[in-house]
């Protein structure tokens, strides 16, 4: 089995993106082979990834996108809170390196992964050109100025399983151009093309923290069973079977406050670090992450 991936990065991220990598490659099945595709903004070094590409089964496909004449036109819709880079997700069915790919796995680079991600790729779309999760923190929170009736159906663009194929035929790339210049961000522009096609994935796909910690909220289990008719009974269960965490909106893990998630950060930082200082690649087992599993700091808050 080979899964595909793609990351897109500028310089001030980029070794945000390198986490992410090998947070999935320590976790992956042996028998998978993986192969990552980094679009890159304005990153003038990249040797790092040479050593990923000296993996087993790990290939890296880089492309240098700053000189790419239809990110320099969507470059001008960004905002203060959503950088540049994260318009290239719009043109991934339209770019040459993925010649000949019929799936993808789109992820933003502040996720960890907690599971190996095959079950992710293989993921049942019902015909449909891509899943993605529901947006939660906007449900509880509101962003984006959403009314109510409209939150329920907001969903995250920060995990996307792409059909490249079914997404040519409606023209993703175009209609995300053509609706770059009356939206702020990515996500509005996903949203208004994908919410009535996309297949709506399990929550255990992507969990995510926001700031004091979204999950924390002791709202969000029943939320999620609500809008996903699925039954999990406590968020201790919900991080057991959870695949990827994703620390989105402003504050990162490192600025987390949440014990467990400051956890995370330090302990993917450092297998990171030991990886390229020597080229090894560790061998992981579900019990290195004990440290990530207790959640009784998230209550209540």
């Amino acid at each position: 089995m080979k899964i595909h991936i793609c990351l897109v990065t500028n310089d001030k991220w980029y070794r945000f993106m390198l986490r992410t990598m090998y947070d999935i490659i320590i976790r992956k099945n042996p028998e998978t082979e993986i192969k990552f595709y980094v679009l890159l903004d304005r990153v003038d070094k990249s040797d790092e990834l040479n050593t990923f590409n000296a993996i087993d089964g790990i290939e890296v496909v880089k492309k240098n996108m700053d000189s790419y004449e239809e990110f320099g036109q969507l470059k001008r819709y960004h905002s203060y809170w959503v950088g540049q880079e994260k318009h290239l997700k719009f043109l991934i069915p339209e770019l040459d390196i993925f010649e000949g790919v019929d799936r993808v796995i789109y992820m933003d680079i502040d996720m960890l992964a907690r599971k190996d991600l095959t079950d992710i790729y293989t993921v049942n779309l019902n015909d449909k050109p891509i899943g993605l999760c529901r947006d939660y923190y906007t449900l509880l929170d509101g962003s984006f100025a959403l009314p109510p009736e409209s939150r329920t159906k907001q969903l995250e663009s920060g995990l996307m399983v792409m059909d490249l194929p079914k997404l040519r035929d409606i023209q993703f790339t175009k209609q995300c151009k053509d609706i770059a210049p009356y939206h702020c961000g990515d996500m509005p522009v996903v949203n208004t093309i994908c919410t009535p096609i996309a297949q709506k994935l399990d929550p255990k796909y992507q969990i995510p923290f926001h700031e004091m910690s979204v999950i924390g909220n002791f709202n969000i289990i029943e939320h999620w069973n609500i809008f996903n008719n699925t039954a999990y009974e406590n968020i201790q269960e919900l991080i057991d079977k959870s695949y990827i965490w994703h620390f989105c909106g402003d504050k990162k893990y490192m600025y987390n406050k949440i014990s467990v998630v400051k956890m995370a950060f330090y302990l993917s930082e450092s297998r990171l670090a030991a990886f390229l200082k020597t080229g090894n690649v560790m061998e992981w087992k579900p019990e290195d992450d004990a440290p990530l599993t207790n959640t009784s700091d998230l209550n209540g808050i």
